[in-house]
């Protein structure tokens, strides 16, 4: 694997050749600081904008055009990052070594199509369009309780979060404030003022002279400080919310105080796995084999956070016991045992490996590297092997459990 960078138009472009796929895939990314709605709108935007363009203005002339095009596949992703938003539009399509020449200069064409010419006129989206993101947006929101754990995240990210991004989640009264208008000035502002960057990856990309629609595009430059840091709890905030549902779901949520870089880095994912990742971690030994007070239970690490997150589907009556063992679980990490370090070393650099094996996994990745300040692949996995017992242990001291959120089932209206 071969990657070359370079600027084209003031665009950071990364080329990465390799030659053990089939496919080339390449990624556009727009980068800026989040607002609150933006987790709204920039998820209308996205939909929007790969349901059809101007020059395809259905889903159907879109998904006719693709499949002219050897079968290309496009998608477009929303997700926040500490501080920021991130939009990004992806493509993959044949190499045009199974093509014809010119392939890849109509996919390409047909990628800008879909960002920076879509289906509008008068400074509004296509209205049938913006009427079908609304509706999907508003049925995705309102039947988060039908989905108990997608609804605990929300509940005990909006607890956690202190008003900073953290607590930036969907919501109906972000929903119905939307108009075609305003989605359309958010989408020019996103085009317009975003920082951008490109990526792209299969056989020889490197060698690719141009890419004129660059030429089109504007970026800017952020400086904002990518970790959001909330305040620290001198107890932990338990609630209890009651439903009618049959699942109850408790979320633990801790916060992560005056990490280094290779903590955060590094030794915070085998942290997690060790307490929570996989059928071998504590929490799923001790709450689900040993009490049997579950179906599931895990945690996740949110490093630009600065929070680990952790969830149990359980039976009303066990609420206290499960709280109680899970902050239990969290104080025994400060001691960890040499088997426990080497398994955990063993599946994150495992899944390392396995990320290499799928094309996007080359494409995504970088852009993420870069927004970390992170190492390529094979650079993490000699960091992580770096890790020590002591890292795990001295790591623990640095974690506060700070939020509780319960979603207790079996509610009745009577």
């Amino acid at each position: 694997m071969k990657i070359t960078r370079k600027k084209i138009n003031n665009i950071p472009v990364t080329l990465i050749d390799i030659d053990k796929f089939k496919s080339i895939c390449g990624a556009m990314f727009f980068k800026m600081p989040i607002e609150k709605e933006m987790v709204v709108t920039r998820n209308l935007i996205r939909n929007i904008l790969i349901h059809s363009c101007k020059k395809y203005p259905s889903n159907r002339l879109l998904n006719i055009n693709c499949l002219e095009n050897y079968d290309t596949y496009y998608s477009s992703n929303f997700r926040r990052d500490g501080n920021y938003a991130t939009n990004y539009f992806l493509f993959r399509t044949l190499d045009e070594r199974y093509t014809d020449k010119n392939n890849l200069n109509r996919v390409m064409d047909t990628f800008y199509e879909i960002i920076f010419n879509p289906n509008s006129s008068f400074g509004k989206f296509d209205e049938d369009e913006f009427n079908l993101a609304i509706q999907k947006r508003r049925s995705n929101i309102e039947s988060k309780k039908e989905r108990a754990e997608s609804y605990v995240i929300d509940k005990l990210y909006k607890q956690m979060g202190d008003n900073t991004p953290i607590s930036y989640v969907p919501e109906l009264e972000i929903l119905n404030k939307v108009t075609n208008e305003g989605l359309y000035k958010e989408y020019l502002n996103m085009i317009n003022n975003s920082e951008v960057s490109f990526v792209i990856a299969g056989k020889d990309v490197s060698k690719i002279k141009e890419f004129k629609f660059l030429n089109n595009v504007k970026t800017t430059k952020y400086d904002k400080n990518l970790q959001v840091n909330s305040k620290i709890n001198n107890k932990v905030n338990d609630t209890i919310e009651e439903y009618n549902g049959l699942q109850s779901v408790l979320g633990v949520g801790l916060k992560l105080k005056d990490l280094t870089y290779f903590e955060s880095t590094y030794v915070l994912p085998v942290y997690n796995n060790i307490l929570g990742s996989g059928a071998s971690s504590r929490l799923f030994d001790i709450i689900r084999e040993k009490n049997s007070l579950c179906y599931s239970c895990f945690s996740r690490a949110e490093k630009d956070d600065n929070i680990i997150d952790i969830y149990s589907g359980i039976e009303n009556q066990d609420y206290e016991k499960a709280l109680d063992l899970i902050k239990e679980v969290i104080q025994s990490m400060k001691k960890i045992t040499g088997d426990e370090l080497k398994r955990a070393k063993i599946e994150i650099i495992s899944s390392l490996k396995e990320s290499l094996d799928e094309l996007s996994n080359y494409v995504v990745p970088i852009y993420l590297n870069e927004l970390y300040n992170e190492e390529d692949i094979s650079k993490k996995i000699e960091e992580v092997k770096k890790v020590t017992k002591q890292d795990v242990e001295n790591l623990s001291k640095k974690i506060y459990i700070t939020d509780s959120f319960f979603f207790k089932g079996g509610k009745t209206d009577a």
